[in-house]
Formats: structure tokens, C-alpha cells, sequence
């Protein structure tokens, strides 16, 4: 038995072996950092004179100085003889070789720990020979998975064994008791004892911190430990089971620092809107998204082909891709295969059903006729309905025109399925690894007639080749995506389509009449008909993706890099817009149709994007100096082309192909293309993993702007400082809790190249007096073709600029179990590209100028804990972040002033409108004796005179002249943008079950709802739901809603007022799963590796205050529109429960 000498002489406290152990790992990550910095512990030095001094002191001394602990083998070693010592700066070898010297003592040096033990005598060597044993055994993650290439090595000995591809390892003739240290990249280091076992299985946990880790960062990786940019990560393990159908709304909640609001749950949707660190700018804050090096659209890969996310936020870590860095730089990795590794046959998938999170309660006819005809009332109309026909909606005598249909019940659907499937097949020989992987996700809409669905085929492989010629690796990458996208043809929007005309159909309409035909009730039309028979919008999309990249090993430490890359992306959309006919129920005469003809609308777009990249890395150790510099140039190619074809009076419903339409045939083409051009650098620096630096820069060019204003410069510098490296905070007991500390800094400048819209080609070639195809009056009554120039050039125009400072602290506690990291920047965007007003005479429209700023400032922190208590396995991760975003500067451009605004000192799209205090009650107001009229004592719009009682609502008068007026009485309301953005993942393990809770939110955010998604009866096609029962009466004065009114919107749609601003704060439990792993001994007979079973919930429950007809994240209209008002006719989001399996074979 091995005994801690440092335990028993120099500390009285035996909390001090935990502190021990803390400081051990983090030697033990330490030396494997700096091993090319000190191979051993001889460049340790000592400096020590006394006479008589005792083993004991020696060994205080020598943890002092050197931070070494001193284990001894044996009680028979005499701690308390003394000798005499003089070493002036000696190696610590030579210190040790003085303290054994005659006494029949050996040492070993491992992970900076001295274990000192006895010479072995012949009755050991005897005993040894009579005692050793051979011990084999498997390696493998918590999940059960291989670990291919971990190492097992005897403690005190040279032996030392590596696991094949099954993770299976083998020791022979080794001591009964001895220690075996195991360990593998990425993962904490396990020491077990052998006991005279000779089958020992090893489970080892990842390294939750990722000290070791290494990052994926723009044109190479890193070191998490040395990082000093803003670099946030996930892996593949935090997508797994999940049922997400676009990687854009997966990855939600899981960086701290990226805002993602899942509009919509429309099966092919877009997916997610990203932003990272805010609103960049007014006009394009899309981050820039690579996938393994390649611009590409996110949406489109397979989750299940991911191998990790990294997310770039500060200048360091994203200038080196300058003009297309400034709104943050998402990159993509995709899995490959494992050296020495047999071939692995996966399988993941599941199946199951989505519902809508939210949908309008809507109320029956019978109490929307009452409401109606109180509405009218109080507008002084007389009543549309009598008693008698709301008594015959009520029994539904009469079913073709006093119907009681509850449309949204009709629209949708109970539920819908949702599937995914995924196999993969992975192995490795020593020099050539591949991966290939086929999915196919199945989507079905909730509406009903069945025009709502997707489905997506992915198939990837991945050929890495190394060792050609002993000096070339090859990385071949293609992926290929088939995906179908159907919906209705009457285009779902917030003002229009199936869910839209739900909001503004009457329920005494029929869903259909007695005769089976289509109900129709004047007005709307029937979205049940539309849904069915309206016809389709078909999106048919094929895209190839392809890079292969060649690494030449010129030297030890010097290589260079090539990659070029491929992504043709063609579409055809059909959108069939079929006629319906709504016919009288008595005489079959036709009533309504919805389209004078059925029209066929073909859509073709063509899109070609070519990269070229070509870097050089050079990487140079002196010592505890560390030099790794790149330098390159990237080249990118874009060709984007489009033509459309519309005909009109198709012969049959049924064969939509454009030779059979019959009449008004129109076509359309167009075409753009644009070029860049960078040339990139990065230096990175560290002495002793201790004081780190990094330099980037960017040289970048873009067709899009004139030759003199096309290339500019990016640079960017970063340090930080490891403080858990010096000697002090390494040595100190006191200390012994902190395993890992960094501050890190950066500054830079960074580039957005993406125009605002222009009309023509002004958005691609500002700066080219481009001529469009424009409309002319007829001559001699035959319209003819003309051209034009419709946009002033600008040569002057440029990319916006961003300057961006970042600062954080970086934590690691408790032998790396509790982590924390906490950042604060400020990011400002100058010249942003605005329309600054020209004289009108010019005659077209202004060009862009550079005029424009906004400013974001905001912070984030991020907390988790991971640990194992046996076969317990726990642990969380908590994030929070918020940025506030402000125009500086609009350049001298007039200030947007509508519903949402642009003005200096205030958010990108704020919502503008009025202050409210309430609804009027009686007491606001005088009464006249002689007329009974009523007179406000508030200040009221002058167009309201007369028309103002108790159950409207009261305006502040901002300015107070007495009036209300737009002019002065507007202020900024809300703010549509997220903030305080939040997310807590939990997770706990024990045996073969896994449990795993996943909460997201926004802490706060605004929405407002308008038309016929909130206010029933201000126009015709406006109906109430359940809600507006709770509306003010003189019987009900603390009611929600104001008095019901016709058609008079003073209350409702006519201003925007803080009234209807809705609280869009929410709390959505995100994810929920369980698992079953079942015991490889049940199934490694079958060559089974791993088989789980699991059920996995999204957006199971959400807590929020907004209005509950709607989900909070949904109703806000994309960013481009600057109009974050919605009339509620968005598809809604869902919730899905699935059931799958993980198998694994080998």
C-alpha cells in the first residue's frame, strides 16, 4: 500500500488528499501541453543548504519549490534520518539521486508525483515472477463507444498498452496490485488498482471543461486553453435525439451569445432566425455560415451527419474572414471516419406526432351574433341579427347559412407524423478513414388536404487519406440533399392564406353545404376548400455539395493547405393555383369563385457558388516559446440565376404542365453573379501556455463595389493570461480548489460586404449605371419594352464597418467539475449604407451612401457543472446573456417614423406608438344634464369627438397641449429584440438509464398582435374568440378588452398603442429525454455495440403571458420587413413527442 508522505508530515488536515488530487489533474494536463517545453521533470530546480536535515524536511522542501508530491512505497523507509545537503539551483534529479544514495531506494517521476520505494530484493524479483498476472480488458465512453487509441499505462513501470479499434487492451505479466493510469484525449484520466483482477472494463468520462479540446476556429483549430478569442462550441452529443427538422432552430439556447427565434413550425420552414450579438446593422445582420469550410445553407444538412458547431462572436475570432465577418461567423464540421477502426454500422431514429403549441379559441355562432349585434349597438348601427336567427344557429335548424363551425377545429388536424431515419457506416485503416451516411426526414403538415409537408434526403461521404508518399494527406467531402417543400397555394403569411382566413371567416359558414359542396358564406373564403382543392406550392430542390482538400507535409512543423469547393443549389417551384367554385346550396348558381382561372406558375432558380482557399502553417517550439503563424488566400465565385413562366386556363386540374395552359402566357429571367477576393494571416503566440497572443488580418476585395473603394483591411489582436499557471496559484494549498483561470481581451475591425435592398441591380452593382426592363405607355395601342436607368451609381459606396471589443474571464473549479465564463462587449457598426435624400428632380431613385451607426453592447455568462459518484452521473449547464442595440447615427437620413422606428438614441425597429392609462370608466367623464351627452375629462383625438364613452381606451397626452395628436404624442413602447436570453440543460445518468431536461427562454421582449388575430369586428372579416367575452360593460368594468365596436378601429387597429403591447417573455421547456442503454453482455453476441431506446419531447410546455392564442416567438414577422406587427396568419409552432432507437453495430 502506497503511502502520501506530503498527507501525513506536512498537513494535519486529511481534507488536504482532495486538494491533492485537484492539483494532480491539473499537472497531469499541464505536462501534456508542455511536453515538447519540459519532457521531464529535470528542468526543475532546487536550491538548498543545511546541515543534518532530516528525510522529512527535504521532501516540505521539495514540494515548496517545485510543487512535486513525494508518495513513499513503504514504512520501512527512515523519514526521520538526516543528512547533509548542499544544492545551489540543482536539477531535482540530482536532489533525488543525494537523498537515496546509500539507503536501497529507487524513484519514478510520473505526473509530478514522486514515488520513492525500495531496490527490489531477489526474494521480490521471486515474488514477482510468483505474483504477476495478465490483464485485458475494454475501454469505452459513458454511452458504451470504443475509445479507439487510449492508453493503459502500469504505474511506476515502462509498460504501457494501447486499445485497438473495439477499445480492447492488453497487459501481460504485470503485478497483482499495481495501478493501471488510463487515459485518452479529450477525456479525465481514470487510475484503478488491479487487485488481481484479470478482466477489467474502464468507463472514462469526457472532459466536460475541454481544457484538452481541441476548437474548430476560422482556417484551423485550437486549443480551448489557449484560446483568447470568443469562440463558443457544441458537439454532436447535444443535438442527439432531439426531433429538430433544421439545425438553425436546434441549435437555440445552446451557445450563449446567439439569439434564435423559431417563427414558424411549417414543415420545410426556414428554420430558426440567427443572430449573434444582436442587431449589427440596419439592413443585413445574417451571420456568416461555413460548412467544413463552405459557404452553405445550414438548414440543409442532416443533424445527424454534425459533428460540432462553433460559434465565433469577437473580432479575434472572426476578422479573418473580414467582409463577411461582422455579424458573427458560424462554423460547421461535419463527422468523419477513425483510423484503426472497423467498419461501425449506425442507425438512429424515431417516429411521432407534433401538435400546435397555441391556436385562437374562437367562439360559436351563436355567441358572435350576440357580440355582433352589441357591437353594432354601441356604434350606433342597428343590429344585424334577430333573436330568432341566433335561436336557429343555436339548435342548428338550418345548417347551410346559420352553420356553428369551429374553423380552426376544421383546419386542423388532430395531430401529424414526424419521422427520421439515419444510417451511417464509419471505420478507419492506418491511413485511409471514411464515413458515408444516407437520412431521410419525413415532415407531414397539421392542415388539413394533405398540401403541408416535407421531405429531405441527405446523403454524405467523407474520404481521408494520409500518409501519401509518406508527406500528403487528402480530405474528400461530398454531400448530396434532395428535399421536397409543399404547401398551399394561397401563401401563408401573417395577412393571408389558410391559417389567415381561418381569423376571417364567419362560423355560420358552413365547412360545406348540405349537398356536399363547399359552404360559403360571402366574404372569406372557405380555407378548408383552400387547403384541399386550392391548389399547391411545390418547391422541388436538388443540391450538391463537394470540397477536397490536400495537406502537403513539407516539413516537421511546416505544411501547406489547399481546399476547393463546390455548391450547386437548383430549384424548381410550381405553384398551382387551382379555381374553386362556390355554388348556391338551392340552385347550384354560382355564387363566389375564388380564381376567374387555374394558373400554373413555374419558378426555376440556379445557384453556383466555387471557393478556392490555399494556406500555409508553420509551427515553431523553443522551449516554453510556442509560434504557430498561417498565411493564405481564398477566392469565392457566385452565379445566381432565375427565370419564371406563368399561363393561365389549364384543360385539366389534374396535369399542371405549362403546354396545357391556354391563355396569358408571361415569362421572366434574370440573372447576377459577384467574385471575392482575401488574403488572410494569423499569428499565435504563448510563452510556457501562460501569456498568449494572437494577431489576425484580412485583405479583402469584392466586385460588388467600384475598383477604387473595393479592398479594405481587417485586423484584429487578442491576449489573454492563463493565471493558473504561475507558480504562486499552482503551489498554493489555499488555492488548490482553482483548477483553471484565463483572462483573455480582444480588439478588432471587421467588414459587412452585404448591401442594403436596392431595386434592379443596384443591390449587386451599386456602383455600375445599371438599365432594367421597364414598363411604357403603348404606342399604337401595342405595349413594347423599355429600359431605364431606376438607381443612381455610387462609386464612392463601401462595406459597413464594425469595430468590436471584447473581454472575458474564463473559470474552472473543483477539479474541473464547475465552470464559468463571463464576457462583456461593445460592438459599433459605421457607415452603414443608407438612402440619403436627394433632390427630387433627380428622377430615380437614390443610391446608397455610407451615413449610418448603431452600437450593441451586452455581456454573457455561462455556468455548468458535470461530475460522477459512482455509477451517478449529473450535471448542468446555465446561460445568460443580453445585448442592448442603439442607433447612433442615421447620417443625416430623416428618421423612420412609423410602427416600428429607426431613430437615433433608440433600438432598431422599436415599436412607436401611443401611452395608455386604462379604459374609461364613468367617472372620467362629465355628463350633461339637458342633452345626457358625455363629455371626456381626458385629452382625446379631435377626430373622436362626440364618439368617446367609458370602455375606450385613454391616451397620455405626452406634450400636454390637450390634445392627442401623432405629431407629439408618439414615443417608443417596446422593443421587439430578445433580451435576457436564458437557457438550463440538466442531465443525470445511473447504470443504463439517462435522463436529460433542457429549459430555454427570453426573459424580456415584446410583441403586438393587430387585426383579426386580436380585435373581432373592426372590419368585417373579424371574429371574436373566447377572450373577448371578457370585454367592458357598464356590468363589467374591469374588463381586459374595450367596448365592442363596428367597424370603428379608434380603440383597436387605427394607432399603435401600449395596450395591445404584448409581454413576449416566455419559459419554454425545450426538451425533455429518456433513455435506456441495454447491457452490452445482453448483446455483443450479435455484434450489437450499442443499442438505446429513448423518448424525447420538444416545446412540451411553455409559460408565458402573452396572448394565448399565439406562441410568443411566432407572431413577430421577419427582421427584413421592419414591420414587427402581426395579423396572426403565421403556421403555428408545435410541440413533438417521438419514440426512436440508437443501435449501433461492429
Amino acid at each position: 500500500m502506497y503511502k502520501n508522505y506530503t498527507k501525513i508530515l506536512c498537513m494535519p488536515s486529511g481534507s488536504i488528499a482532495k486538494l491533492l488530487l485537484i492539483m494532480r489533474l491539473t499537472t497531469v494536463i499541464l505536462i501534456t501541453t508542455l511536453l515538447q517545453v519540459s519532457a521531464s521533470s529535470f528542468g526543475q530546480r532546487m536550491t538548498l543548504e543545511r546541515k543534518s536535515i532530516t528525510l522529512q524536511r527535504i521532501f516540505k522542501e521539495i514540494r515548496k519549490q517545485t510543487g512535486y508530491d513525494v508518495l513513499l512505497s513503504t514504512n520501512r523507509i527512515g523519514i526521520n534520518s538526516t543528512i547533509d545537503v548542499s544544492f545551489s539551483n540543482a536539477a531535482l534529479d540530482e536532489v533525488m539521486e543525494k537523498v537515496i544514495q546509500g539507503r536501497g531506494l529507487t524513484y519514478t517521476i510520473e505526473d509530478k508525483t514522486i514515488l520513492i520505494k525500495q531496490n527490489a530484493s531477489l526474494m521480490d524479483k521471486l515474488m514477482f515472477v510468483f505474483n504477476a498476472i495478465d490483464v485485458r480488458g475494454r475501454i469505452t465512453d459513458d454511452n458504451g463507444k470504443a475509445l479507439p487509441g487510449a492508453s493503459v499505462h502500469v504505474k511506476g513501470t515502462k509498460t504501457t498498452a494501447v486499445a485497438n479499434n473495439n477499445g480492447e487492451f492488453f497487459l501481460k505479466g504485470i503485478e497483482d496490485n499495481a495501478v493501471l493510469s488510463v487515459s485518452y484525449l479529450g477525456f479525465i484520466t481514470n487510475e484503478i488498482r488491479v487487485d488481481r483482477q484479470t478482466v477489467i472494463n474502464i468507463v472514462l468520462k469526457e472532459d466536460q471543461t475541454g481544457l484538452n479540446e481541441v476548437v474548430v476556429v476560422g482556417f484551423g483549430t485550437q486549443k480551448k486553453s489557449n484560446l483568447t478569442g470568443s469562440v463558443s462550441t457544441i458537439s454532436a452529443r447535444d443535438l442527439v435525439g432531439r426531433p429538430i427538422t433544421s439545425v438553425s432552430s436546434g441549435l437555440q439556447g445552446l451557445l450563449p451569445g446567439l439569439t434564435a427565434v423559431g417563427q414558424s413550425g411549417m414543415p420545410g420552414a426556414s428554420g430558426a432566425m440567427l443572430r449573434i450579438r444582436g442587431l449589427t446593422s440596419l439592413n443585413n445582420s445574417e451571420p456568416f455560415i461555413l460548412v467544413d469550410g463552405i459557404p452553405q445553407d445550414l438548414n440543409s444538412i442532416n443533424p445527424e451527419d454534425i459533428e460540432s458547431v462553433s460559434l465565433l462572436k469577437d473580432a479575434a475570432s472572426t476578422s479573418i474572414y473580414g467582409t463577411r465577418a461582422a455579424n458573427g461567423v458560424i462554423l460547421i464540421t461535419t463527422k468523419s471516419g477513425s483510423l484503426n477502426q472497423k467498419i461501425s454500422i449506425s442507425y438512429n431514429g424515431y417516429y411521432g406526432i407534433q401538435k400546435p403549441t397555441a391556436l385562437p379559441k374562437m367562439l360559436g355562432s351563436a355567441a358572435y351574433m350576440e357580440l355582433l349585434n352589441e357591437a353594432q349597438s354601441n356604434s350606433g348601427i342597428p343590429p344585424s341579427f334577430t333573436q330568432s336567427q341566433i335561436e336557429t344557429a343555436r339548435n342548428g335548424s338550418d345548417p347551410n347559412y346559420f352553420a356553428n363551425t369551429n374553423w380552426f377545429n376544421e383546419i386542423y388536424k388532430n395531430n401529424a407524423p414526424q419521422q427520421n431515419h439515419a444510417v451511417s457506416f464509419t471505420g478507419g485503416s492506418s491511413d485511409l478513414k471514411y464515413y458515408m451516411s444516407y437520412g431521410r426526414q419525413d415532415q407531414q403538415g397539421l392542415a388539413v388536404g394533405d398540401q403541408f409537408g416535407t421531405v429531405r434526403n441527405n446523403a454524405r461521404i467523407r474520404l481521408n487519406a494520409a500518409k501519401i508518399l509518406d508527406i500528403l494527406d487528402i480530405d474528400a467531402n461530398l454531400g448530396y440533399i434532395d428535399r421536397d417543400v409543399n404547401q398551399s397555394s394561397a401563401a401563408t403569411s401573417q395577412n393571408g392564406g389558410v391559417f389567415y382566413t381561418g381569423l376571417t371567416i364567419s362560423p355560420l359558414s358552413p365547412v360545406k353545404f348540405t349537398n356536399g359542396l363547399w359552404g360559403y358564406g360571402g366574404g372569406s373564403s372557405n380555407p378548408v376548400a383552400i387547403a384541399t382543392d386550392g391548389g399547391f406550392d411545390l418547391a422541388k430542390t436538388q443540391q450538391f455539395t463537394g470540397s477536397i482538400a490536400a495537406t502537403l507535409h513539407l516539413m516537421k512543423d511546416l505544411e501547406l493547405q489547399a481546399q476547393y469547393g463546390l455548391d450547386m443549389h437548383n430549384q424548381n417551384r410550381n405553384i398551382f393555383s387551382r379555381r374553386i367554385d362556390y355554388l348556391y346550396p338551392e340552385t347550384g348558381a354560382i355564387w363566389y369563385t375564388s380564381n376567374p382561372n387555374n394558373t400554373l406558375d413555374e419558378r426555376q432558380y440556379i445557384n453556383k457558388i466555387q471557393t478556392f482557399a490555399a494556406q500555409v502553417n508553420y509551427r515553431l517550439n523553443l522551449n516554453a516559446h510556442h509560434l504557430k503563424a498561417l498565411a493564405g488566400t481564398q477566392l469565392e465565385w457566385r452565379r445566381n440565376d432565375y427565370w419564371r413562366a406563368v399561363k393561365t386556363n389549364f384543360l385539366s386540374d389534374n396535369v399542371p404542365v405549362l403546354n396545357l395552359g391556354t391563355a396569358n402566357p408571361t415569362n421572366y429571367g434574370d440573372a447576377f453573379q459577384y467574385a471575392l477576393r482575401g488574403y488572410f494571416g494569423r499569428i499565435n503566440y504563448d510563452f510556457a501556455d501562460k501569456y498568449l497572443f494572437e494577431a489576425n488580418l484580412r485583405y479583402d476585395g469584392t466586385s460588388t463595389y467600384a475598383p477604387e473603394s473595393r479592398y479594405g483591411l481587417f485586423p484584429s489582436a487578442s491576449a489573454g493570461w492563463r493565471f493558473t499557471q504561475e507558480n504562486f496559484i499552482k503551489n498554493s494549498i489555499a488555492l488548490a480548489w482553482l483548477s483553471e483561470g484565463k483572462i483573455r481581451m480582444s480588439y478588432g475591425l471587421l467588414g459587412n460586404q452585404y448591401n442594403a435592398d436596392a431595386s434592379g441591380y443596384g443591390e449587386y452593382y451599386p456602383y455600375i449605371p445599371s438599365i432594367i426592363s421597364v414598363s411604357t405607355m403603348p404606342i399604337g395601342n401595342v405595349l413594347t419594352q423599355g429600359f431605364a436607368q431606376t438607381v443612381l451609381a455610387n462609386t464612392a459606396l463601401e462595406w459597413e464597418k464594425v469595430r468590436m471589443f471584447n473581454i472575458a474571464v474564463d473559470l474552472a473549479l473543483f477539479k474541473n467539475r464547475l465552470t464559468f465564463t463571463a464576457e462583456w462587449y461593445n460592438r459599433e457598426t459605421r457607415d452603414i449604407q443608407l438612402k440619403v435624400a436627394q433632390p427630387a428632380v433627380i428622377g430615380v431613385s437614390v443610391s446608397d451612401q455610407n451615413a449610418g451607426s448603431v452600437s450593441n453592447k451586452g455581456w454573457e455568462l455561462n455556468l455548468g457543472w458535470n461530475d460522477q459518484i459512482k455509477e451517478f452521473r449529473y450535471g448542468f449547464s446555465a446561460q445568460l446573456s443580453d445585448v442592448k442595440n442603439k442607433v447612433i447615427s442615421l447620417g443625416g437620413v430623416a428618421p423612420t417614423i412609423a410602427n416600428n422606428i429607426r431613430l437615433v438614441g433608440y433600438p432598431i425597429n422599436a415599436y412607436y406608438g401611443y401611452k395608455t392609462a386604462g379604459l374609461a370608466q364613468a367617472a372620467d367623464f362629465t355628463k350633461d344634464e339637458v342633452t345626457g351627452k358625455l363629455s371626456p375629462n381626458f385629452p382625446i383625438f379631435p377626430v373622436d369627438a362626440g364618439k368617446v364613452a367609458p370602455g375606450d381606451l385613454k391616451f397620455v397626452d405626452l406634450d400636454g397641449d390637450g390634445i392627442i395628436s401623432a405629431d407629439k404624442d408618439r414615443t417608443v413602447i417596446g422593443d421587439p429584440f430578445p433580451h435576457y436570453t436564458y437557457s438550463f440543460r440538466g442531465n443525470l445518468g445511473f447504470k443504463q438509464f439517462d435522463f436529460s431536461f433542457f429549459l430555454q427562454g427570453v426573459g424580456k421582449a415584446n410583441g403586438y398582435i393587430s387585426g383579426p388575430a386580436i380585435h373581432p369586428f373592426y372590419a368585417d372579416a373579424a371574429f371574436p374568440q373566447e377572450m373577448h367575452l371578457d370585454h367592458w360593460t357598464p356590468d363589467n368594468t374591469t374588463a381586459w378588452y374595450p367596448r365592442l365596436l363596428f367597424k370603428d378601429t379608434r380603440n383597436t387597429t387605427r394607432q399603435l398603442a401600449e395596450y395591445w403591447l404584448q409581454d413576449a417573455s416566455y419559459l419554454r421547456l425545450k426538451n425533455i429525454q429518456l433513455g435506456y442503454t441495454i447491457p452490452n453482455k445482453w448483446i455483443s453476441k450479435w455484434r450489437v455495440d450499442q443499442f438505446r431506446i429513448f423518448f424525447s419531447a420538444d416545446n412540451l410546455f411553455t409559460s408565458t403571458n402573452f396572448f394565448s392564442a399565439y406562441d410568443p416567438e411566432t407572431i413577430v414577422p421577419g427582421e427584413a420587413s421592419g414591420d414587427k406587427i402581426s395579423n396572426g396568419g403565421f403556421y403555428p409552432q408545435v410541440k413533438t413527442i417521438i419514440f426512436g432507437i440508437n443501435l449501433r453495430l461492429k
